[in-house]
């Protein structure tokens, strides 16, 4: 494949040593900038960085590697309801981002490149537009702005603390010694010891690129996304990266995938509906298995779900072609998102809760209950306290409100309680009970660790009506989310086609499920309940058959002479498995169902049922050459016996 910089763009260094070096990481800018598309290569946006194009240069000014380049910012999250909760902060976004990019580079080492920027700030960073050059902003007196991490000197000069808000500043030692400081995010306090953004970027003709002096994290670059891959399966090629009205093609893969007529593919001929039908099952489960398996890897390692993923959280690698497999076979999905989810700090308790950190959305890939907080105010009367544990003490009583709630039994209800001492912070689960209908409900606290004064005033309140005290309800959310949002991709991988977009195809499986839990079925009857479905009303055939894994209309009756029916039906058992609910053949009873100690369990059995299906599907495309001589010999004994 061809690795070339496109014509009309340069790189620029990232880093401020890096002209010098042998080998040096760019990102990519346009030589002449678009209002519609900028200067930059922007390829998307995560909840704490913009992601950009960039390559590794070597000082011949070859390019030895595309990759992406991730800038850290903050700007944009104050408004997000997880700073309310405490989730959100400058000391735990760069905790996160470090976390992240540890558990990325452990898990595929010769992908990634370590620079060090990952756990250290680097210097704030401009681009001159006209020289292509990076400008590193500078006092008068040629001292480097820097960020300032430094809580006791902020705040001496009347400004918020680094670690506990999202206000970043500048920071230099100015002509008579003394700090200056200069605000960087939007709407940071300022005080006499700042000065204007605008006074301390003296050069101009500068375009921003890690204003805020952000982490950064390499990542290699994967020019195919899903449903383009998807799309070159379906036989309709691929015409590179739209960026505007221009076209990128950074590695030369439309030379390889952009035509159908390429020998890409196992069965070459298009004609051989069963072969591809086959074929292209193969690839998918592939992608799935690659799919699940990097996620389970990615939340093994950071201790968190990602409570995000969708089409656009992976991307498709092609490896170099050789002689041995067709391109389409050395296809692999990876993961190219570190997630939205944050820990909730839950006060004095062991317990962890997650939370979006961009808030609730809608999205086919998530289920609506999934992020969907409630807030307001209640009444509350305390029965008891429980007598004290290890891990603290819990308490029991009863909440009462006019708003209407949906809570699970798992959601976590916030209470903040005003005291005499100071208001305190109570966590509880709620019971349903007979006069829920009422507005009532039994509650019971996590077991939380309280200072002898506040234990005694909360054992004080005992029977006494509190009023107005404000809540909000907080679904809980694990990996179960993350197994949803995979059963959808799913979905859309082998049961969309011509006729049957993703929502409709999503509600027939979803209607499956239904009936399948109707009939009580066990993990081990599944598929037998799923294949008696299918034979008692034959538009389950219509909706969920393997006919839309061909690139050619095709009925389900010839889809099924290719691909066996007890092989589907595992095939739709496996996914039916992935949604969470209550049938005793659910992985998840709920979004929330994962063991703190151990998140990506819930996903390991799943991968492992992906693999196997796999496996199978491959048996059909190339046989087992002892099974075909063992399976010969039995026919020709039978054919002598019989004359």
């Amino acid at each position: 494949m061809e690795i070339n910089i496109p014509e009309g763009y340069a790189a620029v260094p990232v880093f401020e040593e890096e002209p010098h070096s042998a080998l040096w990481i760019g990102v990519l800018v346009a030589r002449q900038p678009s209002v519609e598309t900028g200067a930059f290569v922007r390829l998307r946006d995560t909840l704490d960085a913009r992601v950009y194009l960039g390559c590794v240069m070597d000082a011949g000014g070859h390019v030895h590697q595309w990759i992406e380049v991730w800038i850290q910012t903050v700007a944009g999250l104050k408004g997000s309801p997880a700073m309310t909760g405490g989730a959100l902060s400058n000391r735990i976004l760069d905790e996160r981002w470090r976390n992240a990019a540890d558990t990325l580079q452990k898990q595929d080492r010769d992908a990634g490149i370590f620079t060090g920027a990952e756990s250290h700030h680097p210097l704030p960073l401009f681009v001159r537009t006209q020289s292509l050059s990076p400008y590193f902003p500078h006092t008068p007196t040629g001292v480097p702005w820097r960020l300032c991490e430094d809580d006791a000197l902020l705040e001496q000069n009347g400004l918020p603390a680094y670690r506990i808000g999202l206000d970043r500043y500048w920071v230099a030692d100015g002509s008579d010694g003394k700090p200056c400081f200069v605000a960087v995010t939007p709407d940071a306090p300022t005080s006499r010891a700042t000065v204007p953004l605008e006074t301390a970027v003296s050069e101009e003709g500068v375009i921003p690129l890690n204003p805020e002096g952000g982490l950064v994290m390499i990542r290699p670059y994967y020019a195919l996304g899903f449903d383009e891959y998807l799309d070159v399966l379906g036989g309709r090629g691929w015409a590179g990266v739209a960026r505007g009205r221009e076209i990128l093609d950074p590695y030369g893969l439309t030379k390889v995938v952009g035509s159908s007529q390429e020998p890409n593919r196992m069965f070459l001929e298009a004609s051989n509906a069963p072969g591809r039908l086959c074929e292209n099952l193969y690839l998918k489960l592939g992608l799935l298995a690659d799919a699940m398996k990097a996620v389970e890897a990615f939340v093994r390692g950071t201790r968190r779900p990602l409570l995000n993923l969708d089409e656009n959280a992976f991307r498709v690698h092609l490896a170099p072609q050789g002689s041995a497999l067709p391109s389409l076979w050395t296809a692999r999905m990876e993961l190219v998102g570190t997630g939205d989810a944050l820990e909730l700090p839950l006060e004095a308790t062991e317990a962890r809760y997650f939370v979006r950190g961009r808030g609730p959305d809608l999205s086919i890939y998530r289920p609506q209950s999934a992020g969907l907080a409630s807030v307001g105010r209640c009444g509350i009367r305390i029965r008891q306290t429980l007598p004290e544990t290890r891990k603290g003490t819990a308490i029991e009583g009863t909440f009462q409100t006019r708003d209407l709630l949906a809570v699970g039994a798992s959601d976590l209800v916030w209470l903040r309680l005003p005291l005499p001492t100071g208001a305190v912070d109570l966590y509880a689960n709620l019971e349903e009970t007979g006069a829920s209908t009422r507005g009532e409900w039994r509650f019971r606290t996590l077991e939380q660790k309280f200072d002898a004064q506040r234990a005694g005033s909360l054992k004080a309140l005992a029977g006494i009506p509190m009023q107005n005290v404000s809540y909000e309800v907080l679904p809980l959310q694990s990996t179960p989310c993350d197994l949803y949002a995979l059963a959808v991709l799913a979905v859309r991988m082998l049961l969309v086609g011509e006729g049957n977009a993703l929502p409709v195809a999503l509600d027939s499986l979803l209607s499956l499920a239904r009936e399948a839990e109707c009939a009580e079925a066990k993990d081990e009857t599944l598929s037998t309940v799923i294949a008696a479905a299918f034979a008692r009303d034959p538009q389950w055939c219509a909706s969920l058959g393997p006919q839309y894994l061909s690139d050619k209309e095709m009925g389900s009756e010839t889809a099924f002479q290719s691909v066996p029916p007890n092989l589907w039906w595992d095939t739709l058992a496996m996914i039916v498995r992935m949604l969470p609910g209550q049938g005793a053949f659910r992985t998840c009873r709920h979004l929330g169902d994962a063991s703190d100690g151990a998140l990506q369990d819930v996903l390991r059995r799943c991968r492992t049922d992906v693999a196997c299906i796999a496996a199978r599907t491959r048996g059909l495309i190339v046989g087992d050459p002892a099974r075909n001589r063992e399976l010969r010999d039995i026919v020709n004994a039978c054919r002598r016996k019989i004359g």
